[in-house]
């Protein structure tokens, strides 16, 4: 999970071929105990958004502003549920989420998160909120 100038993984178990990217380009490797640390955060500028109160911690130690969310309410079949960072992705200075972000109890709080960071909350269809793995921009 890439936001600002630092990366955030689990150092102990992500590729070495990360790692010497990362200080090839100048990020700063920040030790996190979340293997997926970018399928459960949603980063857009120096924000994040997460249900994970240990990444929301260290996001926040690391100077992220981080808006802390309520587990569940995201499909990702056959779990319980998903995580918001793959139930998103961004583009610019817009938020696109796969599903409708009202369907999540905390839909209103994450939209206006979204917004006070000048940026732009969009659901791409009004199905249930699903994490499909994120969404990559090319």
């Amino acid at each position: 999970l890439v936001i600002g100038n630092k990366i955030f993984c689990k150092t102990d178990s992500v590729s070495e071929a990360i790692l010497d990217l990362a200080k090839d380009r100048g990020l700063e490797i920040c030790h996190v105990n979340q293997g997926y640390p970018a399928c459960t955060t949603l980063a857009y500028g120096d924000n994040a958004i997460t249900a994970d109160p240990g990444m929301a911690g260290i996001l926040s130690k690391n100077g992220v502003k981080v808006t802390l969310i309520s587990n569940g309410d995201i499909s990702l079949p056959p779990y319980e549920y998903g995580f918001i960072g793959g139930a998103s992705g961004v583009c610019e200075n817009r938020v696109y989420f796969l599903g409708d972000l009202s369907t999540h109890r905390d839909g209103a709080k994450i939209r206006c998160a979204i917004e006070n960071a000048g940026y732009k909350a969009i659901s791409l269809s009004d199905e249930p909120l699903s994490d499909l793995g994120g969404i990559i921009f090319l």
